[in-house]
């Protein structure tokens, strides 16, 4: 059986903006992460002239030609991301700053430098810093369950078809193929005295669970415990995979080769077709690239357990 990790991809929600009126009915939880200034300081004399001409006209005027569309995304390697740079340099340059990137490079025989590298100064630095990156020109992945009675009788293989039946993320090349066991929800909570773990042998296996946890809509469950609750059922997404990963990540310690995360039909988001057809879906609030799934990472990076 050949099957990788799959990553959940979980969508950042934004908070919204509160007006002036909105903030006087700003709950509890809203104010404990503002930091409020009782009493501003006053600038330095010798950061007037510079604080004084951030203004708002400014800062529209430079993300005004960030973000137009000549710049096409400004996605890292192109065209319009070399713009950018050139664009961010010469302010530098008009502003004064002095540029602690890269040396500038040797020029012998006919080479000529051209573009930003060539703005150094006094220090012998420019404004830039090179980094190699390579690219995973390709991502793809296959998977397949075989099945076979035991005594060796027949045999039975079920393919599966990425974007339809799975979501993969990677970019490097990994294969894997190993027995494979089912750990239900993938917890062991010992607060609740709850352990999915505690009967699986889960060494050098891999490990089918199922997303989220028991009990979601159940008042009377243990999971509804608020410390238990937010650990399972966060409000609001995580940055660093949320609670699945977490869970595959437990089990990868315990000597996993790999963790299936099936989606759980029996949770209000368990249609895992209609999420990925949104995630394929055109929106105007999210870039467009030609390869979405294009991946960038240094050398000598390693794969993702």
């Amino acid at each position: 059986m050949k099957k990788m990790l799959f990553i959940m991809l979980i969508g950042l929600l934004l908070p919204a903006l509160c007006n002036a009126q909105e903030k006087k009915e700003a709950t509890p939880e809203l104010l404990e992460n503002l930091q409020l200034v009782e009493k501003p300081e006053a600038i330095p004399f010798r950061l007037q002239t510079g604080f004084n001409n951030i203004t708002a006209r400014e800062m529209m005027t430079l993300l005004a030609f960030l973000s137009s569309d000549n710049l096409e995304g400004r996605e890292t390697g192109t065209r319009g991301y070399n713009t950018a740079a050139e664009y961010a340099v010469s302010l530098f340059s008009l502003w004064g700053l002095e540029p602690g990137g890269d040396a500038p490079k040797v020029v012998t025989g006919q080479q000529r430098q051209t573009g930003p590298e060539v703005q150094a100064v006094k220090s012998g630095r420019n404004y830039l810093q090179e980094v190699e990156l390579k690219e995973a020109v390709e991502t793809s992945a296959s998977a397949g369950l075989e099945i076979v009675r035991p005594g060796g009788g027949v045999k039975r293989t079920l393919p599966f078809s990425q974007g339809i039946d799975f979501i993969f993320n990677s970019s490097l090349p990994v294969e894997v193929s190993a027995p494979l066991v089912f750990a239900g929800y993938g917890i062991s909570e010992k607060s609740i005295a709850y352990d999915d773990l505690a009967a699986v042998d889960v060494k050098d296996r891999i490990v089918m669970i199922l997303s989220e946890a028991p009990g979601k809509n159940d008042s009377a469950s243990p999971f509804q415990k608020k410390e238990i609750k937010e650990k399972y059922f966060p409000a609001m997404p995580s940055p660093h995979g949320g609670p699945d990963y977490s869970k595959a990540s437990a089990i990868l310690k315990r000597g996993a080769l790999a963790v299936l995360i099936v989606k759980n039909s029996l949770s209000e988001s368990g249609d895992i077709h209609r999420d990925l057809l949104a995630q394929q879906e055109i929106r105007d609030d999210k870039p467009f690239l030609p390869d979405s799934r294009k991946r960038l990472l240094l050398p000598g990076s390693k794969p993702m357990p």
